[in-house]
């Protein structure tokens, strides 16, 4: 880069010299050589200074252009490290564009101890309930399910106005208790024989959800925000693995799940 600007500027002196030159011939009227001369010189020189002049100043704005593109693309990428660093710091192993019922089906057949903090899932109850039911008549799973109290008229309010499809708060109110009396109390606990009231608790909450929480053994958790969840549409799973009980959110979640467990004697 130094040598092409020595020898750009070499180039534009050059080119100086030589305009100067075609001005001085073109002052000159002793021989008819001079005006041919002078107009050779002339345009020599303004080619010489604007080419040279050119390259320069094109390899200057190149040079900045590059620099600048480089230092953005560094800082993006110290960004992007110290994203990602904070990431891992703050415990999140993976996250998942979209929910996914059927993988969320696999971690739950993997474990033997989750906890459901649920909007409703009627889809996923009604999907899954036989395989539930089986586990955990035979011991292999114990499952606590946390919902919203569908007798709750203030809550099922706050929360119908993030649904399209349910009109109104009581129709949501009957959408959830329909899914714990349908698919968790009949077709899960009456099912199981003995009862099983140590392995299968269903809890209500009466306070707003800002999220849903899936916790598999103590050792894995999936956190999904309802922020902007109006209507349905794809939002994220932070998924958190390894020693998830220091992390505030599996505190909070704990909370939730101190609350007395329903008798499930009598349908909601």
């Amino acid at each position: 880069m130094q040598k092409l600007v020595w020898y750009g500027v070499i180039a534009i002196l050059l080119g100086v010299a030589v305009l100067i030159l075609g001005y001085f011939w073109s002052d000159q009227h002793s021989s008819h050589y001079y005006p041919f001369a002078s107009f050779l010189a002339l345009n020599l020189g303004g080619l010489l200074i604007f080419s040279a002049g050119y390259t320069l100043l094109t390899e200057f704005q190149l040079k900045r252009d590059f620099a600048r593109e480089m230092s953005a693309s560094i800082d993006e990428k110290l960004r992007t490290v110290q994203l990602n660093r904070t990431i891992i710091d703050s415990g999140i192993a993976e996250i998942l564009l979209r929910f996914n019922d059927e993988l969320l089906s696999r971690r739950i057949a993997e474990a033997s101890g989750v906890k459901m903090l649920v909007m409703r899932n009627d889809t996923f109850f009604r999907e899954n309930h036989e395989e539930l039911r089986t586990r955990i008549a035979s011991g292999q799973l114990s499952l606590e399910v946390v919902l919203p109290n569908p007798r709750n008229g203030n809550l099922m309010a706050l929360l119908s106005a993030k649904y399209s499809d349910l009109p109104d708060a009581n129709r949501l109110g009957h959408s959830i208790a329909e899914s714990a009396n349908t698919w968790l109390r009949e077709q899960i606990w009456q099912r199981c024989d003995p009862r099983p009231t140590d392995r299968f608790r269903l809890r209500l909450m009466e306070t707003y959800p800002l999220y849903s929480a899936y916790l598999f053994d103590d050792k894995e958790l999936w956190y999904i925000p309802y922020h902007h969840r109006q209507n349905w549409h794809p939002i994220p799973v932070f998924i958190y693995r390894g020693n998830i009980k220091t992390l505030e959110l599996y505190k909070d979640l704990q909370e939730v799940f101190r609350t007395n467990p329903l008798d499930l004697s009598n349908p909601l």
